[in-house]
């Protein structure tokens, strides 16, 4: 399973990640709002054609 946290603390990344290792879980971080990012509603499905 894969686990995306947007926002949250800058100095708690490496323990976000480490927690969803202990799951088994890989983890994508992005602390800061970032330009290129590009959100998706859960269950919606995107190409990128």
């Amino acid at each position: 399973m894969s686990v995306v946290i947007v926002g949250g603390n800058e100095c708690m990344t490496r323990q976000y990640k480490d927690m969803c290792e202990s799951y088994q879980y890989k983890a994508k971080i992005y602390p800061k709002m970032s330009t290129g990012l590009i959100f998706v509603q859960i269950g919606e499905i995107y190409s990128w054609a």
